[in-house]
């Protein structure tokens, strides 16, 4: 078989377990041209995930499969959810903490929303949890129900928290410096580093 170099460079969405116990594919993506992958983590709770119906999510691989992935020089940018029904005040301090641990290149936080025509919508407005219908707050950024364990209030200032201690300045620094030495000073070495500042800045837009 004869390859083809193309000089292109992408970023892929992948699940984060199954790239993890496959390093022949990461090589071979690498090659191609790969240089991050956003992978759903949604929640590092098993009863969120459980509920997320996230069945091939195994969160207590996370860690060894972010460090898979960028052992073979590409960055992990990571979406989390927050307000499942097995989500208690604690799960943002645990998040946090988990996600500087890990070295996740950039994080994407998200509120849960109950999009109207889901499932996710009609239990809530069955159970009387919805408490506004007013669709432009439908964006990922208000809460519009009420959480099973915890205030609405809570849901949102947990997710503030979270968002300001990822996205302070020490630790977007020292994301920058990590990912410039993970992708040894090539051409894309400040793509995911801008990737940060890009949502920082849509963070203190959309929540602050």
């Amino acid at each position: 078989m004869i390859e083809q170099k193309v000089n292109k460079k992408w970023i892929a969405n992948g699940n984060i377990n199954l790239l993890g116990r496959d390093e022949k594919f990461l090589e071979l993506a690498r090659k191609a041209g790969c240089i991050a992958w956003f992978v759903g983590i949604e929640s590092i709770s098993p009863a969120s995930l459980k509920e997320a119906h996230k069945i091939s999510n195994r969160a207590d691989e996370y860690e060894k499969a972010i460090k898979t992935i960028r052992k073979h020089g590409m960055a992990v940018v990571a979406g989390i959810i927050f307000g499942f029904d097995g989500d208690t005040p604690d799960i943002f301090d645990a998040t946090l903490e988990s996600m500087l641990e890990w070295d996740i290149d950039a994080g994407e936080f998200n509120v849960l929303t109950p999009y109207p025509g889901t499932p996710l919508y009609d239990r809530f407005d069955k159970e009387g949890r919805i408490f506004s219908k007013d669709w432009s707050k439908y964006t990922q950024s208000n809460v519009v129900y009420y959480p099973k364990n915890m205030t609405p209030e809570e849901l949102m200032e947990g997710t503030k928290r979270v968002i300001k201690g990822y996205y302070s300045p020490h630790q977007m620094i020292r994301r920058l410096w990590g990912n410039v030495k993970l992708s040894k000073l090539a051409p894309t070495s400040f793509v995911v580093p801008s990737i940060n500042f890009a949502m920082r800045r849509y963070y203190m837009r959309e929540f602050f």
